[in-house]
């Protein structure tokens, strides 16, 4: 199992957490001008650099969005980063938590599963989302439910992080 790390962030960029936050990840934040997040890291391609997980709940007055979030959940970005840049990798809509990242892989990188509801789907499920070599789906609806011999993996971000950046207002 690749090594995680769960770090949230307050609006003012500063860690909840005692590890720093990756300067591409801060670059990333302040680009798209994030008012309310969660971060978790978590080496997703095992090659010992970890990948950032954001999900983005809303903006700073001036972002490039109003509002992140919508009736299925908010969106949740997954960036690679190399040194002091990043590269996003995938940009998830409709995700809610919690954001899972599992034991198996697909084309090297560790599948995840997000929470597909509400937006008019009727029976809530945890989506699976399976790395195609260049991206992890943007859409989870469409995605399958996480078949039941692939379901071990870790917990990153849980909806507590809608409680902790309300918090900060």
């Amino acid at each position: 199992m690749a090594a995680f790390a769960v770090v949230l962030f307050s609006s003012t960029g500063a860690a909840l957490a005692d590890k720093p936050l990756p300067e591409g990840v801060t670059k990333f934040i302040a680009d798209k001008g994030l008012a309310r997040y969660g971060v978790a890291l978590a080496d997703l391609d095992s090659d010992g650099t970890q990948e950032a997980l954001i999900y983005a709940i809303a903006s700073k007055e001036g972002g490039d969005s109003a509002d992140f979030c919508g009736s299925g959940g908010c969106t949740l970005f997954v960036l690679s980063l190399h040194g002091h840049g990043y590269r996003v990798v995938s940009r998830i809509t409709v995700a809610k938590p919690p954001v899972r990242v599992l034991d198996a892989r697909t084309n090297g990188w560790h599948d995840m599963s997000v929470m597909v509801c509400g937006g008019g789907i009727t029976r809530c499920y945890d989506a699976y989302l399976r790395f195609d070599g260049h991206e992890y789906p943007t859409n989870p609806s469409m995605m399958p439910p996480v078949p039941p011999l692939k379901q071990a993996g870790k917990t990153l971000l849980t909806d507590e992080i809608f409680k902790m950046s309300l918090a900060e207002h």
